[in-house]
């Protein structure tokens, strides 16, 4: 009989191309901590970190969410820091985001300020500039531009934001 190498493991492995997935019928109560990418298509209710973050479209999440990359489908509410975040059409967001990069789909709609990062996620990044209020995609960038310059270069710029809009496409990059 041939000896077989029992070194090698059967079990597939769970790389980062493998996300963790909260399903749509479950909740959960509590923080979560992921050093991979995670999916929520269900309920949670308290604070999320993860190196990537998807919050599908059926999901509502109440907490605050950090990560390198943070893409909404559904509805958040609480704070989003993030290098990049991305507001499908779908996304419902109350609270703030803190970004490098944002980008927002027509029909998303955001309720509170918006900051963006000197330096990336994880650190020690600072806010830069913001604007505050409440915007569907399309009307943010042009109101924010409109602010004028920061009255002092360590406080952040804040314009009050309350719009409405159709078609377009927003991003912010740095």
């Amino acid at each position: 009989m041939p000896s077989e190498d029992v070194s090698q493991s059967q079990t597939p492995s769970t790389g980062a191309g493998v996300p963790s997935i909260i399903s749509a019928d479950l909740k959960i109560v509590g923080d979560l901590h992921s050093n991979g990418d995670l999916q929520i298509d269900g309920a949670v209710e308290g604070d999320i970190t993860s190196r990537s973050l998807t919050v599908g479209e059926s999901a509502v999440v109440r907490g605050s969410l950090v990560a390198e990359e943070v893409r909404v489908y559904g509805a958040v509410f609480g704070q989003i820091k993030a290098n990049s975040v991305t507001l499908a059409k779908t996304a419902k967001v109350e609270g703030n985001i803190v970004h490098r990069a944002l980008s927002m789909e027509s029909g998303a709609l955001l309720t509170g300020n918006l900051s963006r990062l000197d330096t990336a996620v994880g650190g020690g990044a600072r806010q830069g500039t913001a604007e505050r209020g409440t915007a569907e995609r399309g009307t943010a960038a042009k109101l924010a531009s409109a602010a004028g310059p920061a009255p002092d270069e360590k406080t952040d710029r804040k314009s009050n934001v309350s719009a409405s809009a159709a078609g377009g496409s927003t991003s912010s990059r740095s």
